[in-house]
């Protein structure tokens, strides 16, 4: 009877012991693994800050892809020799726009976007909000009047509805209900939160190829 208790025991210690060094194995290799992330974020910063202070001969933004830099290379014709090539006709040009960059542990991605082309939706009049609705596809003048109002509700830091517009009267009839924020607006996924805002106004639709996620 005692052997039988004492194999017990060493089972169950056998038992406790496995468990524990399974939690340690997994703990390191966690570690590792967060480590390892933490330095290709940072080897990405490094390569996006090298982009930016690089020499080159040009500096735009481009009207699809953002933020671009380079020295531009001249796409003559059939008809024209390479030294010929005049700035008006096709340049190609860098764009910082990096996808799955290989290095020894990982892959890296990052893009580069001019801030400054940008509007602060936190300091925009309800004019420009009514341009950028109209610009994302709501055409109704009543629409836009309830997103932009209802925007700067949102923002604002008292609990006083504008005329189109909806404080915590509104939200919490929700489900789930909850309350106007009255504080800047920190994301942009925030903003899905305000009332008229959908993720087709905020992020265009599936058929917009190309449109910006971030």
């Amino acid at each position: 009877m005692i052997v039988l208790w004492v194999l017990v025991l060493l089972i169950a210690l056998a038992t406790e012991f496995a468990f524990s060094m399974k939690m340690e194995v997994n703990t390191t290799r966690n570690y590792k693994e967060d480590t390892e992330s933490y330095y290709l974020a940072k080897a990405g910063l490094n390569l996006a800050l090298a982009e930016l202070l690089k020499t080159a001969r040009f500096h735009s933004i481009h009207e699809e892809y953002g933020w671009i830099t380079g020295n531009p290379i001249p796409v003559p014709d059939a008809t024209t020799n390479p030294g010929d090539a005049t700035e008006e006709e096709p340049q190609e040009f860098d764009i910082v726009n990096r996808t799955n960059i290989e290095l020894e542990h990982g892959t890296i991605t990052y893009t580069i976007r001019d801030e400054n082309g940008k509007i602060s939706i936190n300091s925009a009049t309800k004019v420009t909000l009514n341009k950028l609705l109209a610009y994302s596809g709501v055409e109704e003048k009543l629409d836009q009047d309830t997103i932009s109002d209802s925007i700067l509700d949102w923002i604002d830091t008292n609990k006083n509805h504008r005329l189109n517009g909806a404080e915590d009267d509104y939200y919490r009839t929700q489900s789930p209900p909850y309350y106007a924020k009255n504080g800047k607006i920190e994301t942009l996924n925030e903003l899905l939160k305000v009332r008229g805002i959908t993720e087709e106004i905020l992020y265009g639709s599936p058929e917009e190829d190309g449109e910006y996620k971030g």
